[in-house]
C-alpha cells in the first residue's frame, strides 16, 4: 500500500466496513502522521473509540474535529455524545447550543440540541465544553503538575490533569502533560490520542511530536510510523536538533546509519539546536556507517571554523570516549590551546583526566580530575569524575580514598536517577523472581516445557547459535574478544535482539527491559516458540550479515542469564557460555563501574543489592541447568587469563570448533576494531594481565559485612578463597 493520506484513509475505511475497528484506527492514525489536520480522521477516530466504550479516548479526537470543520454538524454531535458518556451533559447541551446557532438549518443538529437543551445558567457557565473561568487557575495548577517528579503517582498525575481539560482545551502544553502520565500509566492509547490533539493544536511545535515519536518507539510493530512521524514533523517544525536526534537514533539502532546520514544531510543549513551536538550527532553516524575518522574530522573542522571550543570539545569528549586510543581527543584539546581557547573549565578538566587515565598517566590524570572537582559541576558530571577520582586511587593503592569516591559517585546517581523515578532498582530482582516462580511451577509440575536435543541440529532448534551470559563485570568482553578471534565466529555485542523479538509478538510493555507484566509473561509462554524463533531471526538479521555456512553466531548479553529458560523453550538446542569471576571480585568492579543509568545498573550502587542480585541470578540459572540440562559451558575469569586456550577449551569443543592461533592474540583483534562501547573495553585490547585478580583483597574490610555473607557462599562453592 502506497504511504498517502487518502490510502490510508481508504484503508481505514476498507477495515472499517470488515468489522476491524482496531486496524481502521491505525489506518486513520497514520493519515494524521502525514496531515494532522484531517478532520475526518479525527472524526472517525473519535467514533471508533466511542462505539467501543471508550469516552476519554473520543474526547480529544472530536474535539480536534470540530476546530478543524465547524460546519461539520456530525462532528459535534459525535463531540456531545462523548460529553453524555462522561457524564457531563451539561457541557454536551453547551456545545449543542453553540452549534445549532451557527448551523441553524441542519435538522439533526437541531433535534440533538432539543434532547439536551441549554438555558441561560449553561451559556454563563460554558463557552462550548470549555469553562468561562479558571483558565489562571488551571495554568498555575498544570506548572505543578509538570515538575512533579517522575517517580510520583502517575494515575493521581493524570486524574488531577484531566480535571484542567475543561479550563485549557486549547493548551498544548496541556495534553503533552497528559500525554506523557498516560504513558507512565502503560495506557499507550491515550497517550497517543493526547499526543495528537497537541500536534493538532501546534503543528509546528516540537514537544507533541516528540511525545507522540515516544509512544510509537514504544512498540516495535510502530517503529516505522515513529519514523515517519519523525520526517513529517522535522518538515512542519524545521530542522530542530531533539526531532533529528530521535530519528536517527531510531535509523541507527536498526543498523541503517547511511540512510539517517542521508536524512542529515538533506536538511536544510540553518537548523535549530547547539551547533556542537549537531556535530556530535553526525559523528555518531558516521563512526556507525564504518567512518570513524569522518566523523573526528568534524570536530577538527569546528575548532578551525571558529565554532565555540568548550561545547565543541565537550561533544568531541563524547565522541571519543569509545576510542580505543584516546589520543585523538587529547590532539583536540592541544589544537584548541594552539588557537587561544581558555580551556580552564571543569567539564574540560573531567574529559582530560578521562583521557589521560586511559593513557595510563596518573599525576596529570588525577591533577586534571582535583580540578574539575573542585569547580562548578552539574551534578552529573560530578558523579562521572568521581568515578574517575575512585579508579585512579584504586590504581595508586590508595583504596579507602578510592572507596569514599565510588560511594560519592553511587549515591549521585541514586539521586539523579532513582530519587527522581527514573530508574527503580527493585525491579530487575521482582521480575526475575517472576521467571523465576515459573520455572519452580514448572519443576514442581515434573514436565519440561522443552528438552535439549540430545543431537543438536537444524536451525529451527537454533543449533547455530550460543548465548553468552553472565553476571556484568564477570569477564564477558574477555571472553567476547578471544572468541571472535576465530575465522567462524560473529559475536552480537550488547543488543537487546531477545526482548525486542519478544515485544515484537507479544506488544503492551514498553521502556525498560525489565518493565514487564505477569500477563506479559503469560502470554510469551502460550505463544509458540516457532513464532517466537521466527521473531528472534528477523530482529537479529537487523545486526548481523546472512551467516555464511558454518557459522556461529554468540548473542552477548550478559544479564540474558536470567531469561535462559525462556531462550531455551525457543532454542532448545542453543548453547549457553556462562562467564563467572570470584564473586568479591564482581562486586567491587561493578560498585566501582561508571554505568550508563538503567534498572539493572542501579543494582549496582550498594553492595547489598549487588550481593542479592547477583544469588538470585545464580540460584535461578543453576536452577535451570539442573533442571533443562542445555548445551552448556562456562569460562572462569581466572582461569582465562592464566591460560586462554585451556579455560576456552570446552567452549570450542561445545560448537564444534578448533583453537586457532590468532584467539591468543585477541588484543590485536579487538585493537583491530577501533572503537568498544562496552565498560570494559580498554582492558581487551591489552595483553592479559592480573591487576583485576583478587581485587577484592583490597577492599576485604567493606566485603566482610552480612550483606556480602551471599558472594562469600558462591565463592566457596566454587571453590575460591574469601579470607
Amino acid at each position: 500500500m502506497s504511504e498517502t493520506v487518502e490510502a490510508f484513509i481508504e484503508a481505514g475505511n476498507v477495515a472499517l466496513k470488515a468489522g476491524d475497528h482496531d486496524g481502521a484506527a491505525l489506518a486513520w492514525c497514520r493519515a494524521l502522521d502525514l496531515d494532522p489536520h484531517l478532520a475526518r480522521a479525527h472524526n472517525n477516530l473519535g467514533a471508533v473509540t466511542l462505539m467501543a466504550g471508550q469516552p476519554h479516548l473520543a474526547l480529544p479526537c472530536f474535539m480536534n474535529a470540530t476546530a478543524l470543520r465547524r460546519d461539520q454538524p456530525g462532528f459535534w454531535i459525535g463531540l456531545a455524545r462523548t460529553l453524555v458518556e462522561l457524564d457531563e451533559p451539561a457541557r454536551a447541551a453547551a456545545c449543542l447550543d453553540a452549534a445549532r446557532q451557527a448551523l441553524p438549518d441542519d435538522q439533526a443538529l437541531q433535534a440533538a440540541a432539543r434532547q439536551f437543551p441549554a438555558d441561560d445558567a449553561v451559556r454563563a457557565r460554558y463557552s462550548g465544553l470549555a469553562d468561562r473561568g479558571g483558565a489562571t487557575t488551571a495554568a498555575t495548577r498544570l506548572a505543578e503538575i509538570e515538575g512533579l517528579p517522575l517517580g510520583t503517582d502517575a494515575a493521581a498525575a493524570l486524574a488531577a490533569a484531566r480535571d484542567l481539560v475543561w479550563a485549557l482545551p486549547d493548551r498544548p502544553g496541556l495534553w503533552v502533560v497528559l500525554s506523557r502520565l498516560a504513558m507512565a500509566c502503560g495506557d499507550l492509547q491515550q497517550a497517543e490520542f493526547h499526543a495528537r490533539r497537541a500536534i493538532m493544536l501546534a503543528p509546528a511545535d516540537v514537544a507533541g511530536w516528540h511525545a507522540l515519536t515516544t509512544i510509537l518507539q514504544q512498540s516495535p510493530v510502530r517503529r516505522r510510523d515513529a519514523e515517519r512521524v519523525l520526517l513529517r514533523s522535522l518538515d512542519l517544525c524545521g530542522p530542530q536538533l531533539r526531532l533529528a536526534e530521535m530519528l536517527c537514533g531510531q535509523l541507527m539502532s536498526d543498523d541503517r546509519a547511511d540512510d539517517a546520514l542521508a536524512v542529515l544531510d538533506g536538511l536544510p543549513a540553518e537548523r535549530g539546536g547547539d551547533p556542537a551536538r549537531w556535530h556530535l550527532l553526525a559523528a555518531r553516524l558516521l563512526d556507525a556507517a564504518g567512518r570513524p575518522e569522518a566523523g573526528a574530522a568534524l570536530f577538527r573542522d569546528a575548532l578551525a571554523d571558529g565554532e565555540a571550543p568548550h561545547a565543541t570539545l565537550i561533544a568531541a569528549a563524547i565522541f571519543h570516549e569509545h576510542d580505543l586510543e584516546p589520543g585523538a581527543w587529547l590532539e583536540l584539546r592541544q589544537q584548541a590551546a594552539a588557537l587561544g581557547a581558555d580551556l580552564d573549565h571543569p567539564d574540560l578538566h573531567h574529559a582530560r583526566a578521562r583521557a589521560l587515565l586511559r593513557t595510563g598517566q596518573l599525576d596529570a590524570a588525577e591533577e586534571a580530575v582535583s580540578l574539575a572537582l573542585d569547580g562548578d559541576l552539574s551534578d552529573e558530571a560530578r558523579r562521572g569524575a568521581s568515578y574517575i577520582a575512585g579508579q585512579i586511587a584504586d590504581r595508586r593503592g590508595r583504596h579507602d580514598q578510592a572507596w569514599a569516591h565510588f560511594e560519592t559517585a553511587n549515591r549521585l546517581l541514586e539521586v539523579n536517577w532513582e530519587a527522581s523515578g527514573v530508574c527503580d532498582h527493585t525491579m530487575p530482582l521482582a521480575r526475575l523472581a517472576s521467571l523465576d516462580a515459573r520455572l519452580l511451577a514448572e519443576i514442581k509440575s515434573g514436565n519440561p516445557l522443552t528438552r535439549t536435543p540430545a543431537r543438536p541440529k537444524g536451525a529451527e532448534a537454533g543449533a547455530d547459535l550460543a548465548f553468552l551470559v553472565g553476571f556484568p563485570r564477570s569477564g564477558t568482553t574477555l571472553l567476547d574478544s578471544v572468541l571472535r578471534a576465530h575465522s567462524v565466529v560473529d559475536v552480537l555485542e550488547e543488543k537487546p535482539v531477545l526482548i525486542d523479538a519478544l515485544r515484537a509478538v507479544i506488544p503492551g510493555v514498553s521502556g525498560d527491559e525489565t518493565n514487564f507484566t505477569e500477563a506479559w509473561l503469560d502470554a510469551v509462554e502460550a505463544t509458540d516458540p516457532a513464532v517466537l524463533q521466527a521473531a528472534y531471526r528477523e530482529q537479529l538479521a537487523s545486526h548481523v550479515d546472512d551467516a555464511a555456512p558454518g557459522q556461529v553466531i554468540i548473542d552477548k548479553l550478559p544479564l540474558n542469564m536470567n531469561w535462559a529458560a525462556v531462550i531455551h523453550r525457543i532454542f532448545p538446542a542453543a548453547a549457553f557460555i556462562l562467564a563467572r569471576r570470584h564473586p568479591l571480585d564482581v562486586a567491587v568492579s561493578n560498585f566501582a563501574q561508571d554505568y550508563a543509568p538503567n534498572n539493572a545498573m542501579l543494582v549496582m550502587t550498594r553492595l547489598e543489592r549487588i550481593a542479592a542480585f547477583h544469588a538470585a541470578s545464580f540460584d535461578h540459572f543453576e536452577r535451570f541447568v539442573g533442571w533443562r540440562r542445555p548445551r552448556l559451558a562456562h569460562v572462569d575469569y581466572e582461569a582465562l587469563i592464566d591460560d586462554p586456550q585451556a579455560a576456552i577449551e570446552p567452549v570450542m569443543s561445545m560448537l564444534g570448533l578448533s583453537w586457532e592461533p590468532q584467539q591468543a592474540r585477541f588484543f590485536e583483534t579487538a585493537k583491530a576494531r577501533g572503537r568498544i562501547s562496552t565498560p570494559s573495553a580498554h582492558q581487551v585490547t591489552q595483553p592479559l594481565y592480573t591487576r583485576s585478580r583478587e581485587r577484592w583483597r583490597h577492599y576485604k574490610k567493606r566485603l566482610s559485612g552480612p550483606a556480602c555473607a551471599p558472594l562469600r557462599a558462591r565463592a566457596r562453592a566454587w571453590g575460591m578463597e574469601v579470607d
